[in-house]
């Protein structure tokens, strides 16, 4: 099992090859299972990138909130840092990319595609595996400049999303153009619910809290005098 992984592993490489075997010989769990395991390895290179930075934030915290802080507890707060990501991992990764799989296939389906379910969750876990390299880069980049990091992990970003558009083509047969959209759907319909969520607020909400605010300037001022 393990060296059939790895061997899939391989076709971030070689995606043109590779995404017809995923399609027809992988599921949805096996994406899960990879999705997982790039989490994981993601969060734990990301809190060690953060060093440092990490415990400032937190012990600034503690501060505020008027905790004493001792080395014995400060110790015990770092150390179960790791496990709460592994936690957090393991309870909202499976829902958080079983949700992805079911959006981006309904999307497909708005758009004519049929039966890509199982294929399109093997698609999209294994085209989450550029994320190793953003793993290791944070570890050997974490001494390195800002800038430089940010642009490690835009490459990245850039590369797992082309896999996952290649892969999302390839199992609906869309165009290139139509799986762009069909990726990019669900992001373009939330900035839309949030801009018009934002005009209704601004259009509604604003003018009566402006209105609450001057009955409540006008009692105050009443009943003072």
């Amino acid at each position: 099992m393990f060296k059939e992984l790895l061997e899939d592993f391989f076709y971030i490489f070689n995606f043109k090859k590779k995404v017809p075997h995923l399609i027809q010989s992988r599921n949805i769990w096996h994406g899960l299972l990879v999705y997982q395991a790039v989490n994981l390895l993601l969060s734990l290179a990301a809190i060690k990138y953060a060093g440092s930075k990490w415990e400032e934030v937190i012990l600034a915290l503690l501060q505020g909130l008027n905790f004493t802080v001792t080395p014995e507890i400060t110790e015990s707060i770092f150390s179960v840092i790791p496990l709460t990501a592994l936690l957090i991992n393991l309870a909202f990764g499976p829902l958080c990319f079983l949700l992805m799989v079911a959006v981006f296939n309904l999307t497909a389906e708005l758009f004519g595609g049929t039966n890509g379910l199982s294929g399109l969750g093997a698609i999209l876990g294994y085209g989450h595996s550029p994320y190793l390299f953003a793993a290791i880069g944070l570890i050997l980049t974490r001494n390195s400049a800002l800038y430089v990091t940010g642009i490690l992990l835009l490459l990245i970003f850039l590369w797992s999303l082309g896999l996952k558009i290649a892969g999302l083509k390839q199992v609906y047969g869309f165009s290139w153009g139509l799986a762009v959209l069909v990726y990019l759907m669900p992001a373009i319909c939330f900035l839309v619910a949030l801009t018009l969520f934002l005009l209704l607020a601004i259009v509604f909400l604003i003018p009566l809290v402006m209105q609450s605010i001057n009955v409540s300037s006008f009692l105050t001022h009443y009943f003072m005098h």
